[in-house]
């Protein structure tokens, strides 16, 4: 897993009663907050340290509740609360307004808080959003149930097992085999807060189109080209919801697109922000 540069410590906030959550904050220019996706806590840690990025924003790089050395989970997670956290971290750190970037399930989030608090947000970049509204819903919905079904019956470790068999990517039962106690930890940890709070939240979000009215600001979104064919179906959602919204598909990439490619992902962020200054 990455780790975040030993020179850049995180800011702890307080984003509800006796709820922190670790933030790291660096750079001149205009806010830009990076929403942390599910599971992959560091998965937009290279794109926060783009030159594009580091260069000419101000990086608010948010961990969400529950994540971390410290997180344990105490209740199923919510995209709109993880939403209102956000907001008080742009409000705790007087960054209003900010271009927010969220991926996966943060673009859920993204997309939420740009409808609850509009005049928070500068532009909005959506990086595939959870395949959570047209043909693939059904079968998306029940690959997450069986994923907190596996969770709840046989643990964290044969869990996270079958998520990475259903990605086809390698054996955590392997990597685990060979991997220092702390790693393990470290990754069977935040693994609990994906099966325990953002698979729930994920099964209860639903985003009604019409909420899209509020949201003003221009919208961007990121897809990779080679990604699963549900994402075909969510990028032909977010321009159905935002017919103005500028839409990019990387080729070469794949839902990781915002880590695997994140050079041009910086690019067309940084150029997207220019254009709406």
């Amino acid at each position: 897993m990455l780790a975040f540069d030993v020179m850049t410590s995180p800011r702890t906030v307080q984003v509800a009663d006796a709820v922190t959550v670790d933030v790291h904050d660096h750079g001149d220019g205009e806010p830009l907050l990076l929403i942390q996706t599910a599971l992959l806590t560091e998965a937009l840690v290279p794109l926060s340290h783009e030159s594009e990025i580091a260069r000419n924003f101000r990086v608010i790089d948010c961990r969400r509740r529950e994540y971390g050395p410290s997180g344990t989970v105490s209740e199923p997670g919510s995209v709109r609360r993880d939403a209102l956290d956000c907001l008080a971290v742009l409000d705790a750190l007087s960054a209003r307004p900010a271009h927010i970037l969220g991926t996966s399930y943060s673009a859920a989030v993204a997309l939420e808080l740009a409808a609850i608090d509009p005049s928070a947000v500068r532009t909005l970049t959506l990086i595939e959003p959870p395949p959570r509204h047209g043909p693939p819903t059904e079968e998306f919905l029940a690959a997450n149930r069986r994923l907190h079904d596996a969770y709840t019956a046989e643990g964290v470790t044969q869990a996270l097992e079958q998520f990475n068999r259903a990605l086809g990517i390698p054996s955590w039962l392997e990597e685990r085999s060979t991997a220092n106690e702390q790693h393990i930890a470290q990754v069977e940890r935040d693994a609990t807060t994906f099966f325990a709070s953002d698979v729930p939240a994920l099964l209860g979000w639903v985003f009604e189109p019409a909420r899209t009215a509020a949201i003003t600001c221009p919208v961007l979104y990121i897809g990779g080209a080679e990604s699963h064919p549900w994402f075909a179906h969510v990028h032909r959602w977010v321009t159905e919801i935002f017919p103005h919204c500028e839409d990019h598909l990387v080729d070469g990439a794949g839902h990781t697109v915002a880590s695997t490619h994140s050079h041009v992902v910086a690019e067309l962020v940084a150029n997207f922000a220019a254009k709406h200054h």
